[in-house]
Order: C-alpha cells, then sequence, then structure tokens
C-alpha cells in the first residue's frame, strides 16, 4: 500500500469510526462487553456487506491462472 493510499484509508476509517459512535446508544458504550458486541454487530451490518463489492469487482480479481504458484499439488 502506498503511504497517500494508507494516510486515505486512515481518514476513511476515522470517519466511519466517528459516524458509527454517533449513531451508537450510549447505553452500548457503558460497558467493554456492550461496546465490542456493538461494535461487532455494526461491522456485520454495515462494513462486511461493502466487502461483497471487492470481492465481485471484475477488474479487482486476478485473472484466472495468474498466481498459479499459490495452487495445491496433490500428490498421486
Amino acid at each position: 500500500m502506498t503511504p497517500e493510499d494508507a494516510k486515505r484509508l486512515d481518514a476513511c476509517v476515522q470517519e466511519i469510526v466517528a459516524i458509527l459512535y454517533k449513531d451508537t446508544p450510549s447505553e452500548h458504550l457503558a460497558s467493554l462487553e456492550s461496546l465490542e458486541l456493538t461494535v461487532r454487530q455494526q461491522v456485520i451490518e454495515h462494513i462486511s456487506p461493502q466487502g461483497a463489492l471487492f470481492l465481485s469487482a471484475p477488474a479487482l480479481r486476478p485473472p484466472v491462472g495468474a498466481n498459479e504458484s499459490s495452487k495445491a499439488v496433490l500428490a498421486p
């Protein structure tokens, strides 16, 4: 990752955190356990579905056979 991309990613993450924090009821911030459960639920609900877009983007997928060295070789 380039330093510019790392800075941009950090800025985006900070913005996401601020939005999720703002939309979190204060009672969910009362303990570490409730905070962890809330963050996990928010990631599942809001962030993980966007990961599917990353995985389905044709321009981002490597061409078939591009990484031949990663294929498992089975003994006969």
